[in-house]
């Protein structure tokens, strides 16, 4: 039975691929993540652990963005829906083991922008400058947002 279900949409508005990394306190995936292309979608779940009862969901996840062969970007994001408790969801900026962004988790979510300027150009050899914007909101389906915004 499942009890404590949530999935997570996670949008992406940015166009490099990502790997991941998870860590669970409590639950299992339903649906596991997986990599996702660039300008993609990923939808994924999470449940109660076979055989648990009464304990509900409290995950981590963590994002490897591959830019190209030599640079790299890495967040975490972590969400919960206790049995009982507050639903809660947060982006650990720079963090990349799924543990983190479980530790960071609020009931106010979050929206934020990395502090670094990343650098990379377009096809026609045209420099472009861009940082990374969050947003996470919890709820019963907490909804990530990552999008690459220009400078």
């Amino acid at each position: 039975m499942n009890l404590n279900a949530l999935s997570r949409t996670r949008p992406s508005s940015i166009s490099f691929s990502l790997s991941l990394d998870a860590y669970f306190d409590s639950g299992c995936y339903w649906t596991a993540p997986g990599n996702v292309n660039a300008f993609s979608q990923m939808v994924w779940s999470a449940c109660n652990s076979d055989n648990s009862f009464l304990i509900g969901v409290a995950v981590g996840t963590a994002f490897h963005v591959s830019m190209d062969a030599n640079h790299y970007y890495d967040f975490s994001i972590g969400y919960t829906n206790p049995v009982v408790g507050a639903y809660k969801a947060n982006v650990a900026d720079g963090k990349d083991k799924g543990v983190d962004g479980y530790e960071r988790v609020d009931s106010q979510g979050l929206s934020a922008m990395t502090r670094t300027i990343f650098e990379g150009k377009y096809k026609d050899g045209n420099v472009v400058k861009f940082k990374f914007s969050f947003s996470a909101v919890a709820g019963q389906e907490p909804l990530f947002i990552i999008k690459q915004v220009l400078v």
